[in-house]
């Protein structure tokens, strides 16, 4: 079998590239083992611009300011624009069927030259793309990580004081990173809390959060799992483009991945464009992508640092932290920073 790009992974990375690649004329194949839309391991929170854009009738819930919480500070960010919760079964599936691509489920086993090792046999193309996430799986490089960033999360209903805002706790006497409540609509939110420790402690912890913020622990919508957001790899491996987990394009301290992931997403497409028409050889295309991608390079940097800071400091430095966002103008200058990194 053949294709012109080959997408290995079908989340928000793979369809952000066959989305972006829809008027190419190529014939886009997407492999993963798994359907399109199922199995979500997202929190599912974008800018609302971009799910209005994307995916429309996904939309589940919309904010326009964040709460923090930390045992001495609480108090309110407002943002320039809504943040929203899609429904991650309906944005994939939207994505898919605007981004005219093919899809082939089956287990992407690897790479050899510019072919896809897969369990139904060998796919050739002209380009590849590895959106398989953090394992990544068309990757000569292991995923090497310091540490690993766990998170656990279910759907349950909330207090109401939680349904009309993006919602962090940093508290390290319950939880060992920091807690959040996305509403997601009926008087339901996404409740879950990650850090830097093993599942065992993480359930704990987990339980202990719950208990503060007055949830009734369900197994609705329970998922679990690591988050990459521990600063960016290299974005690209031999003749292979990497997008989205596979490149750890998730924003640290937030774990925010879809904004980044689509925006990074756009830039592999527009480069396997370029080289396509002749611009320029894969070899200078794949530089020219990192080039770009690390042009957010500084700011996945910073926000690591200030990440490490609210994991590993005393708790004092979340509440400095909490207050200067929520209280004095570097809110504003914080926010506005946060989100040029990765614009789209």
């Amino acid at each position: 079998m053949r294709a012109d790009v080959i997408i290995a992974g079908a989340s928000f990375a793979g369809l952000g590239v066959a989305y972006h690649l829809k008027e190419s004329g190529f014939k886009v194949l997407m492999v993963d083992k798994k359907e399109i839309g199922d199995n979500r391991a997202s929190t599912c929170g974008m800018p609302m611009p971009l799910a209005e854009k994307l995916a429309p009738k996904s939309i589940l819930d919309s904010v326009d300011h964040f709460y923090i919480e930390t045992p001495r500070v609480n108090g309110i960010l407002k943002m320039p624009h809504d943040y929203c919760v899609v429904d991650y079964k309906k944005f994939c599936t939207t994505m898919f069927k605007n981004s005219g691509a093919e899809f082939m489920k089956t287990e992407v086993l690897g790479t050899a030259g510019n072919t896809v090792l897969t369990a139904n046999g060998v796919i050739e193309g002209d380009f590849i793309v590895d959106c398989t996430g953090w394992r990544k799986a068309l990757s000569k490089d292991p995923a090497k990580f310091q540490k690993l960033f766990s998170g656990i999360e279910i759907t349950a209903p909330v207090d109401e004081k939680y349904l009309k805002r993006l919602n962090f706790f940093f508290d390290r006497s319950r939880i060992p990173g920091y807690g959040w409540i996305f509403p997601v609509g009926g008087g339901l939110a996404h409740v879950g809390i990650g850090g830097y420790c093993f599942n065992a402690s993480l359930k704990k912890a987990f339980n202990m959060f719950l208990d503060h913020v007055k949830v009734k622990y369900t197994t609705e919508g329970l998922m679990s799992g690591v988050v990459p957001c521990t600063g960016m790899s290299r974005p690209i491996d031999n003749n292979i483009f990497l997008v989205g987990d596979s490149a750890r394009q998730v924003l640290p301290l937030s774990a925010e991945g879809i904004r980044p992931t689509i925006t990074f997403s756009r830039m592999c497409a527009e480069t396997i464009q370029d080289i396509s028409k002749g611009k320029m050889s894969l070899k200078d295309g794949l530089r020219n992508y990192e080039m770009k991608v690390n042009r957010s390079r500084l700011g996945f940097n910073t926000m690591h640092l200030v990440q490490d800071g609210v994991l590993n400091f005393p708790q004092i430095f979340s509440d400095a932290f909490a207050f200067s966002l929520t209280r004095t103008p570097f809110g504003g200058w914080f926010t506005n920073s946060y989100l040029a990194i990765a614009r789209y």
